[in-house]
């Protein structure tokens, strides 16, 4: 190569060179350009309360939610029918507050729940969101073992699921024409968490009445032998184990594997209901 040559590349790669590394420099120095598609969907609205939750979300650091439970409390009280409450809100006010919870921190918890059910009803707001976020609260309560005010908001929410239309249920499924709206697998569930309630307090007999409650839900709504039962099957086992009636338990287990083993006879369901049973069996007797 001739040295005119090799001089003209070398300014080549020189020029190009300064001009990248111009450009990086111009962008780095810029401003970030925002847009409504890089901050909450409110922002698109209302750019100040946008702006204020996307920086509740940077300053959310795990390990010390309590930073801004302030800032997310404020936000729930500013939210109105006019300003709405948008999902990013309502996630950040949940992941916050079951933080708080996980770390023993139950009176901020507690505190961004109970904002959070007045800012959904001042919106007259009553579905599946509500009843979660009065669940969340009694899990709060809960692991604060204030059982009685668990207790009442799990009461509200199976009032309020009590409330709804007629469940959508998965394709294939038949109802009866009889079957109450009170028949709602909503229903079930609630039913369910008070009885785990009723569980951790030891009360037997009321957890026994709302398993089977539940339970009898869930037949009306699929029929004996879905797979939605089997959760029922295993959780009506067990209390009957805890109240020393093993005969029922191994029938009940036993229930809920034959519904398994049509489905996943190999899986580790029914696995475990039959080594549950086999336990059972071979338990030796109380003197």
């Amino acid at each position: 190569m001739n040295n005119g040559l090799r001089d003209a590349s070398v300014t080549f790669i020189t020029v190009i060179f300064l001009a990248v590394f111009g450009l990086a420099y111009f962008k780095l120095d810029a401003k970030p350009i925002i847009t409504s598609y890089s901050l909450p969907a409110c922002v698109q609205y209302d750019m100040t309360r946008g702006e204020n939750i996307t920086s509740a979300w940077d300053q959310h650091m795990m390990e010390y939610p309590e930073r801004i439970q302030p800032q997310v409390v404020l936000l729930l009280r500013e939210t109105t029918k006019e300003r709405g409450l948008e999902s990013d809100l309502r996630e950040l006010a949940g992941s916050v507050a079951n933080e708080m919870k996980n770390q023993g921190k139950y009176k901020g918890a507690v505190e961004i729940f109970q904002e959070l059910l007045n800012t959904q009803k001042a919106l007259g707001r009553n579905g599946i969101f509500l009843v979660e976020t009065y669940n969340d609260l009694a899990d709060t309560y809960i692991a604060a073992k204030d059982f009685v005010k668990a207790e009442e908001a799990l009461q509200t929410a199976l009032k309020l699921t009590e409330e709804f239309g007629p469940p959508d249920l998965p394709t294939k499924v038949t109802v009866k024409v009889e079957t109450q709206l009170s028949d709602n697998y909503e229903v079930a569930r609630c039913l369910d968490r008070l009885a785990n309630l009723q569980k951790i307090q030891r009360n037997y007999q009321k957890e026994l009445d709302l398993r089977e409650r539940a339970h009898n839900i869930r037949v009306s709504i699929y029929g004996k032998s879905s797979p939605f039962l089997v959760e029922s099957y295993y959780n009506l086992a067990d209390l009957a184990a805890r109240l020393g009636d093993k005969t029922k338990a191994v029938t009940l287990y036993v229930e809920g594997l034959k519904i398994v083993d049509r489905n996943h006879p190999a899986g580790s369901e029914a696995r475990q209901l039959r080594q549950k049973i086999r336990d059972l069996c071979t338990e030796t007797p109380k003197k």
